[in-house]
């Protein structure tokens, strides 16, 4: 059952007729908001200046590129000088948008910048130029400036379904919607820094992982290069015992012959040429790390690039 609702004045009268009074039961679709919400909930006042001279007006709002009618802009240019006050006031940063933009301001919060652009509304009328006499029929048409201005944040697939158009309506003005505009930009520049923050720790979590694989390539290759020089002195070592082997087996078999003079000259030879491709008098180390370049290491990279941090 849903629970009773009991008024001030409901529980006023329970203590007057002796009854005790209980705590009042709120409704759960009557929750009050917490501190954090009713700091966002505040109305944030973006006052516009009615009259304003041009020397006074902010830099920005000055040399701002505005598409309005000429009497829509010195309207627009008071506007625009009101959002850069206020963001001032707010910390964030201000500037022109670069050249070939359509915006006409660039508000920056952190990292993140956010372009406002100024359009102003028009609507179609016929058009009698074209018509040569008084009887004819007008079919032409032509657009002319409604005097109404629109203001409109730079529309983004990673803010999808939030607002980001305000404007003159009969209801309003669009001085009106100004503080509206900032509570749109704070979320939209909180959700920007998340963004950011989980971009820049995959991106480090990815460099960590190529730089992993970057060292385990090198250890590979290494490992690699030292068996081949392992393998080549146990060849040479296998082949400087064979010949010797084979030197005594000839020594043996024409110790009685009368070509044992030829024989030790051949013997000689060979066990000299067996002497010198014997690495075991040589006392061999560890052979020279090789030089190393990216090409080296590809075969190693299991997919990895060697030149940057991604799959080739």
């Amino acid at each position: 059952m849903a629970p009773v609702l009991v008024t001030a004045w409901s529980a006023s009268w329970r203590g007057l007729l002796g009854y005790p009074v209980r705590h009042t039961f709120r409704c759960r679709y009557c929750r009050l908001p917490s501190a954090s919400e009713a700091e966002a909930l505040k109305v944030m006042t973006v006052p516009v200046p009615r009259d304003l001279p041009p020397e006074r007006l902010h830099p920005a709002a000055a040399t701002a590129h505005i598409p309005a009618c000429p009497d829509c802009q010195p309207r627009a240019r008071r506007i625009i000088h009101a959002l850069c006050r206020a963001a001032e006031a707010k910390n964030y940063t201000i500037r022109n948008p670069e050249t070939g933009s359509a915006a006409s301001l660039v508000i920056t919060v952190g990292d993140s910048s956010f372009p406002l652009s100024f359009h102003e509304g028009s609507y179609e009328v016929p058009d009698p130029s074209g018509a040569k006499y008084d009887w004819q029929r007008v079919t032409a048409r032509t657009t002319r400036p409604s005097h109404e201005l629109e203001l409109s944040l730079e529309h983004t697939y990673a803010h999808r379904g939030r607002r980001s158009h305000w404007g003159d309506r009969q209801r309003w003005r669009l001085e009106d919607k100004l503080p509206a505009l900032f509570r749109e930009i704070a979320p939209r520049a909180h959700a920007e820094y998340e963004r950011l923050q989980v971009q820049q720790r995959k991106e480090e979590e990815t460099r960590q992982r190529w730089l992993t694989a970057m060292q385990q390539a090198r250890t590979a290759l290494l490992e690699d290069h030292r068996l081949k020089a392992l393998r080549t002195q146990v060849q040479a070592w296998q082949e400087a015992t064979a010949i010797r082997a084979y030197c005594d087996a000839l020594e043996d078999h024409h110790a009685t012959t009368d070509v044992a003079e030829a024989t030790t000259a051949s013997t000689t030879w060979a066990r000299a040429y067996a002497d010198r491709i014997d690495p075991v008098p040589q006392n061999p180390g560890l052979p020279d790390p090789p030089t190393i370049t990216p090409e080296d290491l590809r075969p190693y990279l299991r997919g990895w690039s060697p030149y940057e941090s991604k799959r080739a």
